[in-house]
């Protein structure tokens, strides 16, 4: 049976069907999920029995997008969630792109404004801003509210 399955498979003849391509990304996500450290592709196919190819059909198939595609938005993702958990006193947009799998900093923080449209240190900040507007309308300060919300160039003008 084998060595009539294999020129199929070889010549390309051979598709995945969608439910069996589902079953292997679903399975290729848990492990990723399951996994603390990064995890490679090739790794992630091993641990599968899969080849590297047959991964990326089923997740082209699945998904629209290659493994490792699929993988950094999913960490991107993460790294986003993580942000906008923190507090900006006490946590760094540096440990936290660290955390999930981003080393170097700079393309990180490139590929992330890309992604949400702003950078990683804008979404730290944005839940003390937040916070302190909740804050200032708790006590009633409407004017300092206003003056902290404004633009640099509107302060000139108004008569704070």
């Amino acid at each position: 049976i084998f060595d009539s399955v294999l020129p199929m498979i070889d010549s390309g003849e051979y598709r995945m069907d969608r439910h069996s391509s589902a079953i292997l990304v679903r399975r290729a996500i848990d492990i990723w999920e399951a996994n603390p450290g990064p995890m490679g592709i090739s790794e992630l196919s091993t641990t599968l029995n899969a080849s590297p190819r047959t991964l990326q059909l089923a997740f082209q198939n699945v998904m629209g997008s290659t493994p490792h595609g699929f993988f950094h938005k999913r960490r991107m993702t993460k790294a986003r969630m993580a942000l906008l958990k923190a507090d900006s006193r006490e946590s760094r947009v540096t440990d936290i792109a660290n955390r999930h799998g981003f080393s170097e900093l700079g393309r990180f923080s490139v590929q992330y404004r890309e992604f949400f449209g702003e950078s990683p240190k804008a979404t730290l900040r944005r839940k003390m801003h937040a916070l302190w507007q909740s804050r200032f309308r708790e006590i009633g300060c409407e004017r300092a509210l206003t003056f902290f919300s404004s633009p640099i160039s509107n302060f000139a003008a108004s008569s704070f």
